[in-house]
């Protein structure tokens, strides 16, 4: 979206564009950095659809608390649907298993 930008104040600190705001933040090493950036894309991403969807809002925090309630929404979503999943699975797995148990290997 080009809403990230960084800039590297030393090797420690890095400044990251979150939500329209420079925001300085160390312990983020290299590694995690590529994995960082997707995170703050998606945050970003998130702010930029909930200030487009409340355009007479001028409240920054209003907007930074109804990005948050959106991220935790959508969080809950994916959560109840992989404990869905997981549910459906296991039960599959137990007619499975009983169904292998049930095999008869004498024959």
């Amino acid at each position: 979206m080009g809403l990230i930008d960084i800039k590297n104040f030393d090797s420690n600190q890095t400044a990251w564009k979150i939500m329209g705001m420079d925001i300085n933040l160390s312990g983020i090493d290299e590694s995690y950095q590529l994995t960082f950036s997707g995170i703050v894309d998606y945050v970003n991403e998130v702010w930029t659809g909930v200030k487009q969807d409340n355009p007479k809002t001028a409240d920054t925090q209003k907007i930074c608390i109804l990005t948050a309630i959106k991220i935790a929404e959508n969080f809950t979503k994916l959560k109840n649907l992989q404990e869905n999943i997981s549910n459906v699975n296991e039960k599959k797995l137990n007619v499975l298993i009983k169904q292998l148990e049930n095999v008869d290997l004498a024959k």
